[in-house]
Order: structure tokens, then C-alpha cells, then sequence
């Protein structure tokens, strides 16, 4: 549900601030930077005010839903193979950076670059590239994924996810046209949606039921992170390496945060035997 959620803030959001309606008039690009930064502010207290009315819970219901667990065997830190995963985490979303840092502008360059305003073309297409990879998520998340686990399994659908990621990404940087980089950014987000479920249920069985929280916080705190502070990095590579350097850089690290869940999973079931 929490994929198919965030889908949905990235279906809508791209386009009413690229496109818009009455032919792009209402878009928020049309009516500069300060009117989306109001528009995104009010968003934000929208959304606190809804939380902070509607989901808060009494401590009387969650101790009905959960489990009683003894304060005394909370750990004080993670196990060391939660560790490995983390760091999978954190090169699994470069990506995400990248995209954020250089995909607008690769897309403007590569493909825009002699039309008549090549800013608002290649913003627009990849305000519909988000758009359409959102209505992916819901369909892979709600749809694909359940059968998948049901016949491949974690290990397999794992595998599967990866290599999309590695095909989608050395696609985007080999994109002769838009819509094949299109294609590549729809594999792309194939392959996360498979792949990211199994990271985040491979690490609350590695930590155990008592540190469910520690573990999934930690993750997101490593999640953030790649976003945070790969778009320099990206950024700097785009514009001294070459456009696609980016993107075959998030191919490998694909392949680095693919090898460390596996080394995790096959302690696991070694483990287990």
C-alpha cells in the first residue's frame, strides 16, 4: 500500500506542475518557482493535519494489535548481517538520485535539444515519464508482485528485480530515442518494485520482531540518504564524464547492492540448515 500511495504522488504531482491543463496554462512551471513552493508547502501541512487528526491511535489499541515485548530484550544496536543490507539500500536508490539530478536534463539534452523551447518539451515528456512510471508502481506493487512471490519466490523474484534494474539503467544511458528511454525507465521501475520488498523483508528477518522499528528506521534513514547525497556526485558526472556515465554508474551499483542482499540471504539459509 505505502508504494502504491507514494505511485500516486508521483502520477499527479509531475504533471500538474510540467504539463498542467488548458494546454499547460495551468501548470505550475507557468507560474514560477515561488507559486510551487506555496503549492508544496500547502501540501505538507495538509497532509500533518490529516495524520495528526485521523491516525493517531489510543495505547490501549496497540497493545490489542501487538504482542507484548519485553523492554530488556529490545537490542541496543542491529545484528551485523542488518548491516549489508543497509548499505544495499543505500546504492539501490542512487538511482532515484540520479534521476532526480540528471534526468530532466538528459532528457532535454538528448532528445530536445533543436526543438523551439527545449525546457518546456523536455520537461513536459518527463513530467508524463513520471506520470506513467507512477501507474507502473500501483500495477506491479497490487498486481505483479504477489503472483510473482507466489511462483518465483523471495530468491527468485529478487533476481529477477535486479536484473531489471541493470538492463533498465544501461538502457536509459543508451536511449537512441525518448521513447525507448521511456521503455528503459518503465523497466527500471519494474525491477525496483520487485526488487525493494525483498531488501526491506530480508532485514526484519535478519533483526528479529523487537527491533522491527530500529531496523526499518535505519533503512530509511539509508534510503534518504542516497538521495541526499549522490545527486552531487551525479550531478558532477553528467556534466565532466558524459551524460550517460550517471546511469552506467547506478547499473553497477545495482550489481553491488544485488551481491550484498544475496551474500545476506544465503547466511540466512545457511543459518537456517
Amino acid at each position: 500500500m505505502a508504494p502504491g500511495s507514494i505511485a500516486l504522488g508521483l502520477m499527479t504531482g509531475p504533471v500538474l506542475g510540467a504539463v498542467g491543463g488548458l494546454r499547460g496554462r495551468l501548470a505550475l512551471s507557468q507560474q514560477g518557482f515561488a507559486a510551487a513552493v506555496r503549492i508544496c508547502a500547502a501540501l505538507s501541512m495538509l497532509n500533518w493535519t490529516f495524520v495528526f487528526s485521523y491516525m493517531a491511535e489510543s495505547p490501549n489499541v496497540l497493545l490489542r494489535r501487538q504482542p507484548k515485548i519485553d523492554v530488556g530484550c529490545v537490542p541496543d544496536s542491529l545484528p551485523r548481517l542488518a548491516w549489508p543490507l543497509l548499505i544495499g539500500a543505500f546504492l539501490g536508490n542512487a538511482g532515484i538520485a540520479a534521476a532526480e539530478s540528471c534526468g530532466a536534463l538528459f532528457v532535454m539534452d538528448s532528445y530536445f535539444k533543436f526543438t523551439k523551447s527545449p525546457a518546456v518539451e523536455g520537461t513536459k515528456f518527463f513530467a508524463w515519464n513520471m506520470f506513467i512510471s507512477g501507474g507502473v508502481v500501483i500495477l506491479i506493487t497490487n498486481f505483479v508482485f504477489p503472483s510473482l512471490m507466489h511462483r518465483l519466490r523471495q530468491k527468485g523474484t529478487m533476481v529477477l528485480g535486479i536484473g531489471l534494474r541493470i538492463f533498465g539503467y544501461t538502457g536509459l544511458a543508451a536511449a537512441p530515442t525518448k521513447w525507448w528511454f521511456l521503455a528503459a525507465q518503465l523497466v527500471v521501475v519494474t525491477g525496483d518494485c520487485l526488487a525493494a520488498p525483498n531488501l526491506s523483508a530480508l532485514l526484519t528477518e535478519v533483526v528479529g520482531q523487537s527491533a522491527y522499528g530500529m531496523a526499518l528506521g535505519t533503512l530509511s534513514t539509508f534510503q534518504a540518504a542516497a538521495r541526499v547525497l549522490d545527486t552531487v556526485p551525479f550531478a558532477t558526472m553528467y556534466e565532466k564524464v558524459s551524460h550517460a556515465a550517471p546511469f552506467l554508474t547506478v547499473a553497477l551499483l545495482a550489481v553491488a547492492s544485488g551481491a550484498l542482499w544475496f551474500w545476506v540471504y544465503w547466511q540466512v539459509q545457511a543459518a537456517r540448515a
